[in-house]
C-alpha cells in the first residue's frame, strides 16, 4: 500500500502513470501487521528514515526479499536489508 502511494502519488504524465499502475496491478501488496510495524520503528529509532521508507523496508527484511527501489541512498546503511537499484547491474 505505501509503495503505491509513493509510485502513484508522484507527479507524471497520463502514460507514466498507466504503465506505474499497469506494474503494480501485477505485484502483491503486503498488508501493515505487527511485527513490520516493529521492524520500522527500530529502524526510525536508530536511522534518519521517512516512516514510508521505514514501512517499505521493514516489510522487506520480514518478508527476508530485496527491496527494488531506484533510491537506494534512503535505503543504504539499514541492517538486515538488501536493497537492488533496478537500473544497475549488482545488488547492494
Amino acid at each position: 500500500m505505501i509503495s503505491r502511494i509513493e509510485i502513484m502519488g508522484y507527479p507524471q504524465s497520463p502514460e507514466e502513470l498507466a504503465k506505474a499502475d499497469q506494474l503494480l496491478r501485477g505485484l502483491r501488496e503486503i498488508p501493515l501487521n505487527d511485527t513490520v510495524t516493529g521492524l520500522a520503528i527500530n529502524i526510525r529509532q536508530h536511522r534518519k528514515v521517512k516512516i514510508p521508507d521505514a514501512i517499505v523496508a521493514a516489510t522487506a527484511i520480514h518478508l527476508v526479499l530485496p527491496l527494488v527501489s531506484r533510491n537506494i541512498r534512503d535505503f543504504s546503511n539499514i541492517e538486515g536489508l538488501s536493497v537492488i537499484n533496478p537500473f544497475e547491474d549488482a545488488p547492494r
